[in-house]
C-alpha cells in the first residue's frame, strides 16, 4: 500500500473519532424548550390529599408485608443452624423497611421500628451468649443497632 493512502486513512479514522462539539462554531439548535414538563397539571387539593392518603395506606400494607416476613426470618434465625442466606434475607428485609419508612418521612414508624430493633438486638446478643461465638449473629447484631440508632436519628431531626 502507498504510505500517502496509509497516511489519508488513518487521518480519515481520527477524524471520525473526534467529537462534532469539539469543532470550533458548532452551532446547536436554538429552538426554545418548553418551561413545562409535558403530563402535569395541577390538581384540586382534595383529590391531592386522598391520593396522598392511598398511597400512606399502601405504604403500611407494604410495610406490614415486610414485618410478617422479617418476623419468619426472625423465626428461622433462633434457630443454631440457621445459614448465611437467613442473614442475607434479614439484612435486605430490614434495608426495604428503610427505605419505605425514610422515603415518605414516616416518622412515628421509625421509633416503632427503633423499638423493635432494640429487643432483637438484645435477644440476638443472649443467644450468642448462651452457645460458642457465632461471628455472623453478631454482625447481624451490630447492623440492626446501626440501623436502630439510624431510625432514632431520622424520627428526631
Amino acid at each position: 500500500m502507498d504510505p500517502l493512502k496509509i497516511a489519508i486513512f488513518g487521518m480519515v479514522i481520527a477524524t471520525s473519532l473526534i467529537a462534532p462539539g469539539t469543532f470550533i462554531g458548532t452551532v446547536y439548535s436554538q429552538e426554545k424548550k418548553p418551561d413545562e414538563i409535558p403530563g402535569t397539571t395541577k390538581i384540586d387539593p382534595k383529590i391531592a390529599k386522598k391520593l396522598r392518603e392511598a398511597r400512606i395506606k399502601e405504604i403500611q400494607n407494604k410495610i406490614d408485608n415486610i414485618r410478617t416476613l422479617i418476623q419468619s426470618v426472625n423465626s428461622k434465625l433462633k434457630l443454631r443452624t440457621s445459614g448465611p442466606a437467613i442473614f442475607d434475607q434479614k439484612r435486605s428485609l430490614e434495608n426495604q423497611l428503610r427505605d419505605l419508612i425514610t422515603l415518605y418521612a414516616l416518622t412515628n414508624q421509625a421509633l416503632t421500628e427503633a423499638g423493635r430493633l432494640s429487643s432483637e438486638v438484645s435477644d440476638i446478643k443472649r443467644y450468642t451468649r448462651k452457645g460458642p461465638r457465632d461471628f455472623k449473629r453478631l454482625q447481624l447484631a451490630n447492623f440492626l443497632d446501626a440501623r436502630r440508632i439510624e431510625y432514632i436519628i431520622f424520627a428526631t431531626r
